[in-house]
């Protein structure tokens, strides 16, 4: 026992040693960088998604979803994945540390070793084989799709799906409790950490078990194991429901779902596992690169040489008496390497950029299956190809050491060891080590003085301009300082109301925009001088604060705090409709409406934020039976007095002629008008 578990401490240990080699600048700048490639911004709101997963559990579990990001939008959290299952990691080291980016940090290193254990795990148990195992820990701890991700935490902690497969194959064999409880620990954990994983590693879990139950044991479908499925499922929903409902109630309010557009941009083309990232030896494969194929950093699919070649060895009939024994396990990780690499194509075929227009199975699952439509890259499922991959060539590994053992008669053991070492220095020769930079981000110890100013005085919700997408994460990072709401805010779904606080705060200084932002509770501006150009900044140093509603607080370095005075608002607003007189039957009408602010005050859209519902009905004059119907409207979050904003909104016509009084029933007014049906 005291073997195998020093063992595992010197594979733990190999493995740290090569991360440590890969990721040298970042490990000399634990403290106060952040890793990233091209999208800075991520490492920065998947930071503050696990700070504020942290603060929240700890102080205030029942708000766990209302961040405190887009203020005065509730439920924010949900814009964007919630990360619960890496607090595993984190929450202990940022509890102790206080430091966020450290904390961030020593999970990001920690995932790559983390990664190659436990497929070294699932391999060696699988095999019995050190050198297999070690061949596979080291592919899947440093397998390229991950250096494609490293803005992404989320999809570089992928320890639990080895561990997923390993306990699904214990659970299948042997039928027991205690293997299933493990089995779906795992796929909980993973689940709750990236939900894009969790869907991606549920297709390979159904391949898996269904190639099991077919072709091994077929007692799996029967009456005696619905208990432990039920209970599976059961306990599924009591512990993913919680923290997936929100989602879709946001979905419902807000009406966020990822059009088929986004996902035919974020699919890969069916060269895309020929197109390498720039940091790959391989320079001969420019050859290849066609510039059309690429749409995203995640087209890049290369994995290597290496890894696809060993895979393929892996693949081949197997012929060998001491293979055999794997039959089942190669049939079904090559079945999921085809679902994987079938479904990373997206709804369509795309082939050198161009949409051949084939639909493809992602299509009918976007189509009937909720979740899909919340997903935007398709490419991802490569995740489960390299999964397939890593196992497979564990394969090839063996089938290899065998054919070279006869060369090795003096030293018959050695070809196994001197063959991983081989393998694992050309896989690690392939990658770059300049793939890790770090940004300029510093450690939350050295935050800004005007951020703890708010964390004291704590005066209520805050705007930081200039607002954009390119600085709301920094905000975001330092707000963890002291936790205000915050009118900025950066996720995967931006509310609609953003647009309009984007183009309101690009007018700051005026006395309108600072109304706008008052109206709906904002408390206070800061003003970050740096970040504005000589002519900006002079205008905010010249600037009478109280002709534009502003009250001054004070200068903090580069950064000028002021006040927000308080705004009159009305829950009333005046609208007037615009619809023809005649229209035919079962038309859709679009009706024109023109929403105004009252004389001296502003309107603010009442809670609950998001699609208005309208209950309408179509009376036949004559008697007889009506329609009714159900139509939906968005409004701004703000309308200001004296203000005029013109609105769409379509409804269904009636299936019979004839003259009609259409009712419609808003919130906080009702219409009706005559209309003739043709």
């Amino acid at each position: 026992m005291r073997l195998r578990a020093l063992r595992y401490v010197l594979v733990f240990s190999f493995f740290c040693i090569i991360a440590i080699w890969k990721m040298l600048p970042l490990v000399s700048h634990l403290n106060s960088g952040l890793p990233w490639t091209e999208l800075t911004w991520d490492p920065l709101l998947t930071s503050w998604t696990l700070a504020w997963d942290t603060h929240t559990l700890l102080a205030d579990p029942t708000n766990l979803f209302n961040a405190n990001i887009f203020y005065p939008m509730k439920s924010s959290l949900a814009l964007s994945d919630h990360l619960i299952g890496e607090l595993l990691f984190f929450l202990p080291v940022y509890w102790l540390s206080h430091n966020l980016t450290l904390a961030y940090n020593l999970v990001f290193f920690f995932s790559f070793p983390l990664c190659g254990l436990t497929m070294f795990f699932l391999v060696e148990e699988w095999t019995s084989n050190f050198w297999a195992s070690l061949v596979s820990g080291t592919l899947m701890a440093f397998a390229p799709i991950r250096f494609l991700h490293l803005e992404h935490l989320q999809y570089l902690n992928l320890c639990w799906l080895p561990l997923i497969f390993l306990f699904l194959h214990r659970y299948l064999s042997r039928k027991g409790w205690m293997d299933l409880f493990g089995f779906s620990a795992c796929f909980w954990i993973q689940t709750l950490s990236c939900t894009y994983l969790g869907w991606i590693v549920l297709f390979g879990i159904v391949v898996y078990s269904l190639d099991y139950a077919v072709t091994v044991d077929r007692t799996l479908f029967s009456r005696e194991r619905l208990s432990q499925y039920f209970t599976f499922v059961a306990l599924g929903f009591v512990i993913l429901f919680p923290l997936s409902y929100p989602y879709f109630e946001l979905a419902k309010q807000w009406g966020f779902h990822r059009i088929i557009l986004e996902c035919e941009w974020w699919s890969a083309d069916l060269l895309n596992y020929l197109t390498p990232v720039d940091w790959f030896h391989y320079s001969f494969f420019s050859r290849i690169h066609f510039e059309q194929m690429i749409r995203t950093q995640e087209n890049k699919l290369f994995q290597g040489l290496l890894l696809p070649v060993l895979a393929f060895i892996g693949m081949l009939p197997i012929r060998e008496t001491f293979l055999k024994p794997f039959t089942q396990k190669q049939r079904a990780f090559s079945v999921m390497l085809l679902v994987g690499f079938i479904l990373s194509l997206g709804p369509y075929l795309f082939i050198r950029g161009k949409n051949t227009g084939i639909p493809l199975p992602y299509l009918f699952f976007y189509e009937y299956v909720p979740t899909f439509q919340a997903m935007r890259v398709p490419a991802r499922f490569a995740f489960l190809v390299v999964l397939a991959l890593v196992v497979l060539a564990s394969l090839g590994f063996l089938r290899l050491s065998k054919k070279l053992s006869p060369y090795f008669k003096r030293w018959p053991s050695g070809s196994e060891p001197l063959l991983a070492l081989f393998l694992i220095a050309v896989f690690l020769f392939e990658i770059k080590t300049e793939v890790f930079p770090e940004t300029r981000i510093t450690s939350v110890r050295k935050i800004p003085t005007v951020y703890t100013w708010l964390a004291q005085h704590r005066p209520g919700p805050v705007l930081e301009i200039p607002l954009g997408f390119d600085h709301d994460n920094t905000y975001m990072f330092y707000s963890t300082a002291h936790w205000l709401p915050l009118v900025n805010g950066a996720s995967g779904f931006n509310p609609p109301f953003y647009d309009q606080m984007k183009e309101k705060s690009a007018s700051l200084p005026s006395r309108t925009s600072v109304e706008y932002f008052g109206a709906f509770g904002t408390k206070v501006l800061v003003v970050h001088l740096r970040s504005f150009s000589e002519s900006q900044t002079k205008r905010w140093k010249n600037l009478e604060p109280g002709k534009i509603g502003l009250k001054k607080i004070g200068d903090f370095d580069n950064d000028t705090l002021y006040e927000i005075l308080p705004v009159k608002t009305s829950p009333f607003l005046s609208m007037q409709f615009s619809l023809p007189s005649r229209v035919f039957e079962n038309e859709q009408l679009s009706i024109g409406i023109l929403a105004e602010g009252q004389q001296r005050e502003t309107w603010v859209h009442p809670d609950p934020l998001g699609i208005t519902s309208v209950q309408g009905e179509w009376v036949p004059d004559r008697g007889g039976i009506g329609s009714h119907f159900t139509s939906q409207i968005s409004f701004p979050l703000v309308i200001q007095a004296n203000s005029k904003t013109p609105l769409d909104f379509t409804v269904p016509g009636p299936s019979k002629p004839g003259l009609y009084t259409l009712r419609l029933h808003f919130p906080w007014l009702d219409f009706s008008q005559s209309v003739k049906v043709l």
